[in-house]
């Protein structure tokens, strides 16, 4: 897409500008990397490869857990495997940066795709947490109708057909648009099971 292309470009001659400038070229690379990564995984994969070689775990560990994270579904949408390695480094450092960072959606998708119930329970949960400590009760109110469709997959339906209710009860109060109507598609799903 036209946007990518150029947001890329301009973001590449600001790294060029930022030769000298660490910290400044660790957070380009980073937002290289983020808006590479859909339409052109292997030039994000090098980004995020030099990126890796500036980014410091005390310095920087929201960004490298980013980095290592994106660094993961590089090699995935690539062919070239799942480093397992990379994306639980990840997690470890994004859980050490705390709810001031919003969590990466690349773990919840992976989890879910890969049928890992425990996992995405654990990441669901995790987000939770974080958007309670940040005192988000409105993203907390959406992302608790993904859960329902965990459960569901899991053969839980009470237990979905519960999240899924306190998510469109929670969200009927306000304005309900974009993200937040799923959880009403699912509960309309999660009824369809039931019959």
């Amino acid at each position: 897409d036209g946007a990518t292309k150029l947001s890329t470009e301009y973001l590449e001659r600001a790294l060029e500008a930022a030769a000298d400038d660490r910290a400044l070229s660790a957070g380009i690379l980073t937002r290289l990397v983020l808006v590479g990564m859909p339409a052109g995984p292997a030039r994000a994969l090098g980004h995020a490869e030099r990126a890796m070689s500036i980014l410091s775990e005390d310095r920087e560990p929201e960004l490298l857990a980013s980095i290592l994270i994106d660094r993961f579904l590089a090699g995935v949408l690539l062919g070239r495997g799942a480093r397992r390695e990379l994306l639980e480094r990840g997690l470890a450092l994004e859980t050490r940066a705390g709810p001031a960072v919003y969590p990466h959606p690349v773990p919840l998708i992976w989890f879910q795709c890969v049928d890992d119930i425990e996992g995405t329970r654990a990441r669901h949960a995790r987000e939770d947490s974080w958007a309670r400590e940040r005192g988000d009760d409105r993203m907390r109110a959406e992302r608790l109708g993904y859960p329902a469709m965990v459960e569901l997959q899991a053969g839980q339906w009470d237990l979905a057909e519960q999240h899924a209710g306190r998510s469109c009860e929670t969200l009927e109060q306000g304005d309900v648009s974009g993200r937040s109507a799923y959880a009403f598609a699912w509960r309309s799903l999660i009824d369809a099971y039931r019959g």
